[in-house]
């Protein structure tokens, strides 16, 4: 069995035995208790504590329960890490696979320690191996391990050189001279089940398209080696998966035991991933993968290999290197998953596989979709897509907005500002999306209520305009994004050409920061001229305070606006109407700011370059 391996903070089950629960603080096993959802205090004897007999990783930040579960606890929701958190837990967390239609049943465990996937993974990987066995001592439990020297040499270790190998009971501080482990093969040592010694794998074991491959045995029975690889990504992860699926001809299995040569899907405890099982003259060998870990392990039984080999190495690979139990999913897809994939353009369909993460209430299916990246370079680079669809009678909308979405009905994705607004089909309003950048990268959100469709898309790009485009043609085929306006949002509408009105959007104010009453960006089909955007004020007094703000240091009745990088402040008339505007160059964009005290209206106009006397020109003839 492999050995245990607390992490973070939590209520386990009572070690000494005397206890329902008994609580982990992180570095050891405390005085506080549980049975039946009551919480006491059994001090914990001075030698006598099950302590872990290696060292471990940093773990991630984790909340501390105060109090014992009553009852097994449900974990709490997920998000894998490529998908932002919604702010709302009711209902549910966003785009999870739902196992009701598999007869599943949640396991009966509490919350042991967990795969430590940083912001790359679902979370922690339940460990279900056995406590280390405490040997009694003169009325005293010693712990087992060989940790109690940090120099002393481990199985297999025979060079006398501290941390020549990797050790998932031990990991060490230090490397051997030949660098290992490095910080791939780390990631795949820290990640497997207890009790297993690493080293770096050589000859046929090298996995060339991974970062880093080790090679892991455990003294226990049945004989067990894993060969474990660490990838750059899933897509690369999946493509070694494939490639094993290939070399073995495997075939999918569903609800029964892994068979000789098979692949299929798991499901056990928070986690879910891929499994396929073979064998060859050497003895059986099964691989599998965690979440969405871009790690492959592949265990085998090459020794004292019997006719109950391969089941023993399932019997083992369910109870003590996956949480259990461990239920094998149908083929994809199922009925209801091909239904979700009726509803999305064919071509952006053919790239969808099942969605493996924790499950949501009212889900009918979750996809993953992966478009391959257009060889143009004006088209957005999608990374990947998220659908889920919703029983009849699901809040779809309830759970679009519990997202950190950009405010309700402002912006326009279709002309570059994040918002979030309705959008129609054929001239009927069917849902919303929404547009945003975060870290670099641009996300849209959408639900579509005629299908109880729910979107996610992920994309390179750090404009919103490009995504879109995409989303347009390839997700909801001829979709229109609404624009509403407010009452002051529309007196300043009046104040816009004609000729640019229809691309000009609402963008939030901020109450407390800004002066103005609302704030229209706007679009110009002109080369040269970026964004042309309007403030609407409730005072001239606020109009003044703004536009001395915005002249800062340039001096009033300086320069002509004609000269390229010259900072000016000067008047303009047109017609009745008249103002002040500044002219400069800032960070290699032309702007031109230009107040009509008298209409509380401002207009920011902005260009490429230092090309001021272009912009000056447009705004002449577009005021």
């Amino acid at each position: 069995m492999a050995g245990y391996r607390p992490l973070e903070p939590q209520w386990h089950a009572d070690p000494l035995r005397r206890h329902e629960y008994r609580f982990w603080d992180g570095t050891a096993w405390t005085e506080r208790i549980a049975d039946n959802g009551v919480e006491g205090v059994d001090p914990v004897p001075p030698t006598s504590a099950p302590q872990p007999s290696f060292r471990q990783p940093e773990p991630a930040a984790a909340a501390v329960n105060p109090t014992p579960p009553p009852l097994p606890p449900e974990p709490a929701p997920s998000v894998p890490a490529d998908r932002p958190a919604s702010g709302n837990q009711n209902p549910g967390g966003p785009f999870v696979f739902d196992h009701a239609e598999l007869d599943y049943e949640a396991p009966e465990a509490v919350g042991l320690d967990r795969l430590d996937g940083g912001s790359k993974g679902p979370g922690k990987l339940l460990a279900v191996g056995a406590l280390l066995i405490a040997v009694v001592v003169g009325g005293f439990f010693l712990l087992r391990g060989d940790d109690a020297d940090p120099t002393a040499q481990s199985p297999g270790n025979t060079s006398g050189e501290a941390g020549a190998q990797g050790d998932t009971g031990d990991t060490g501080d230090s490397a051997s001279s030949s660098g290992f482990p490095s910080a791939a093969e780390q990631s795949a040592i820290d990640r497997l089940p207890g009790g297993f010694q690493c080293q770096r794998a050589v000859g046929d074991d090298v996995v060339a398209s991974a970062e880093g491959t080790v090679d892991c045995n455990a003294n226990q029975s049945p004989p067990i080696d894993i060969v474990s690889s660490s990838f750059s990504d899933r897509e690369t992860s999946d493509a070694h998966v494939d490639s094993l699926v290939a070399a073995a001809g495997a075939e999918y299995i569903a609800d029964s035991d892994c068979a000789e040569t098979a692949t299929g899907l798991w499901t056990g405890g928070d986690f879910s991933g891929r499994v396929v099982c073979f064998a060859d003259e050497a003895g059986p060998s099964l691989a599998w993968t965690v979440g969405a870990e871009p790690i492959v392990n592949v265990a085998s039984i090459t020794s004292d290999v019997t006719d109950a080999s391969a089941t023993e190495l399932v019997e083992w690979w369910q109870t003590s290197a996956v949480p259990g139990p461990v239920r094998i999913l149908q083929p994809f897809p199922t009925p209801r998953e091909a239904s979700a994939l009726q509803l999305v353009p064919v071509e952006l369909a053919d790239t969808c596989t099942r969605f493996i993460g924790k499950p949501t209430d009212g889900s009918l299916g979750s996809l993953e979709c992966r478009p391959p990246a257009n060889s143009s370079t004006d088209a957005a680079v999608v990374d990947v897509v998220y659908l889920d669809v919703f029983e009849e009678d699901y809040d779809i909308d309830a759970f679009y907005n519990a997202f950190e979405l950009p405010r309700t009905d402002k912006g326009g994705c279709r002309v570059g500002v994040p918002g979030n607004n309705s959008y129609s089909v054929g001239g009927e309003s069917v849902g919303r999306v929404a547009c945003y950048v975060r870290d670099g990268r641009t996300w849209m959100h959408w639900y579509d209520s005629r299908t109880q469709l729910v979107g996610q898309a992920n994309f390179a790009d750090a404009d919103v305009v490009e995504p879109y485009e995409w989303w347009i043609s390839n997700a909801v085929v001829g979709a229109a994004e609404d624009r509403t306006f407010d009452r002051a949002e529309r007196r300043a509408l009046q104040s816009v050409p004609a000729s640019i009105a229809d691309s000009c959007v609402a963008e939030t104010v901020n109450a407390e920061n800004d002066r103005w009453a609302s704030k229209l960006q706007c679009r110009p089909d002109t080369d040269g001229v970026l964004s042309v955007t309007y403030f609407a004020f409730q005072t001239q007094r606020r109009v003044t305070n703004e536009y001395n703000s915005r002249r800062g240091e340039i001096e009033t009745g300086t320069g002509t606006c004609a000269e390229g990088g010259v900072p000016a402040e000067r008047p303009w008339e047109d017609g009745d109407r008249s103002g002040r505007q500044i002219c400069q160059v800032r960070q290699g964009v032309a702007e031109i700011y230009a107040a009509d005290f008298d209409g509380k209206l401002s207009v920011l106009v902005a260009g490429e370059n230092d090309n001021i006397d272009l912009l000056a020109d447009w705004l002449s003839q577009n005021r």
